[in-house]
Order: structure tokens, then sequence, then C-alpha cells
């Protein structure tokens, strides 16, 4: 379906249930009325948008609608009235893989590792483009049958030969580099990082450092994370606990490269193994239909 050179506005789409909710809008289900195309829309209204989020917003619009991989939510365009900016994303129709995670409690591992190929195929061919998604978690990811799909680039930018100083993200995410030297650059690791704590919370069900933040680059949680202070359970897999350890190596460079990690045999052959059964269903409390 190409929408590129579509002009839109309001009355071309059939509004359908509210999917969610956050600071600046909601995203509705909706039907494009001359294809008939289900995609999910995004309301920002402009009057809670200060200027540094419209220029973030500006950003996201950019990055994302130029992005073309099978794990990676589409933006099939935009449009504004006096009031509103509206985002045309692609639509997931299981959605987020955070809400599957609660519950279920934790992934098999086979599905975990499933998952977590198509996540690493995402973050692959987003570095290889340059730019840096900034905020990876299970809440950033969404379903649509059996593939994920990674979502909300707000926070994402173009590395190019800029200096990368922001301090932002979700604390239980966050790089040691992130969070321990301020005014210093960071690059594709703290991506990197965040998908080797995503790998640790779908076999588990919860992320690996403990603690709460209480203050920027000042919590036990943070002081945990740049001390690597984290419990390993018993049960957990020595194979995926290897891939976590270098995705979680204390250096950047240290790092797993993901696209290394798309022909790592262990994963390769236990992502075989998943059941049908076993991928999460859309959310039983919410019928996927336009009114």
């Amino acid at each position: 379906m190409s929408f590129q050179t579509r002009k839109w506005d309001l009355s071309h789409f059939d509004i359908g249930r509210e999917l969610g909710n956050g600071r600046f809008g909601t995203v509705f289900l909706a039907r494009e009325n001359q294809s008939m195309y289900v995609v999910a829309l995004k309301v920002l209204n402009k009057s809670e948008l200060s200027q540094d989020i419209q220029h973030q917003v500006r950003r996201e619009v950019e990055i994302q609608y130029h992005l073309r991989h099978q794990n990676i939510v589409r933006l099939f365009g935009y449009f504004y009235d006096a009031k509103r900016l509206y985002l045309v994303l692609e639509y997931a129709n299981n959605g987020t893989v955070f809400h599957h995670l609660r519950q279920m409690s934790k992934f098999s591992v086979p599905l975990s590792c499933a998952l977590f190929l198509q996540l690493a195929d995402a973050v692959a061919y987003i570095h290889r483009n340059g730019v840096l998604h900034r905020d990876i978690k299970p809440e950033n990811m969404l379903l649509n049958h059996k593939t994920l799909k990674l979502a909300d680039f707000g926070w994402a930018c173009h590395v190019k030969s800029s200096r990368l100083m922001t301090y932002c993200g979700t604390p239980d995410y966050l790089a040691p580099e992130m969070i321990k030297v301020a005014n210093e650059p960071y690059g594709f690791g703290i991506d990197i990082w965040a998908t080797g704590i995503t790998l640790f919370e779908f076999i588990t069900g919860r992320t690996p450092f403990k603690g709460k933040e209480n203050s920027p680059r000042n919590s036990n949680l943070y002081r945990n994370i740049c001390s690597l202070n984290y419990d390993v359970p018993k049960t957990f897999p020595k194979e995926a606990w290897e891939i976590i350890k270098n995705l979680l190596a204390k250096e950047p460079n240290d790092r797993t490269n993901p696209e290394s990690l798309l022909e790592h045999p262990w994963l390769i052959e236990e992502a075989k193994k998943v059941r049908d059964d076993e991928f999460p269903r859309k959310p039983s409390e919410k019928q996927s239909v336009i009114h």
C-alpha cells in the first residue's frame, strides 16, 4: 500500500476505538476510506506541544517515514489541522509486547529467542542507516500476528557526526555511559545495551538491575547498572547468559553487534522450537473493529 503521495484530512478516515494514549496525544484504530486499509492514527494536540517537543515530533516523523523494514512500524504519512497533528501508522493487531509479557509473567526460551532475533534485525537495520532509537523496551514493541515491530521513534536521532549527549530513555534500560558521565557523547552502544536488558526480561519477566530511580544519575538503580551488579537465576540458560553478558559489556565498543546475533546458532535453533500457540494473541479485552 503506497500512501506517500496522498494529501489527507480527517474526512478521509473512519475513526474506531482508542488503542492507547500518552503524554501528548492518543492513538486510534482507523480506516482510510478510499483504500479501506486499516491503520493506527496517532493524534497529537498542538496546544500541548512545547517548541522542543514539536522539534522532537518533526524529527520522529522524518526518521520513521524513511525506514522500511518488516520489524519496524511503518509511518505512511501525516497531516494536520488548526488544532492537531495526525500521524498515519501501520496497525499491529496484537498490541504491545509489554502487555503480553505482563499477562504471561515471562516468555518461554524459544519464544524469547524468536522475538529477540526480530528485534536484533530491526536494530541492526536502523544502525546501518545511521539511526539511534534511544528508547528500546517492550513497551515500544508491537506484535502483528507473529511479527515483532519496533515502534515509538520519539527519542530517535541520526548519529552522523553529531555529539549525542541528551539524557533520555527509560531508567531500567539505560546504559552506563548514559548515566555515568554528564556531557560526554554516546552512540549505538546504548541501543545494544537495551536489547540485552530486553532479552533478559523476555526470559525472566523482569529487568536485571534492582533499585528505584529517584534522581537522574543518582540512585541505587543507577549504581547497580554502572557496577554491573545484578543476579542471574540459577535456571537461566547458559547460552542466553553468554549472549546477554556480551550485550551488557561495560565498555560500549565491547558489546556484540546485533548483526552478528542474526546468525547465532543457539538463538536460531531455539527460535525454531517455538510453537504457533505460544505467540501472544491480541488483547482479549478489546475488539479490533471500526465503529
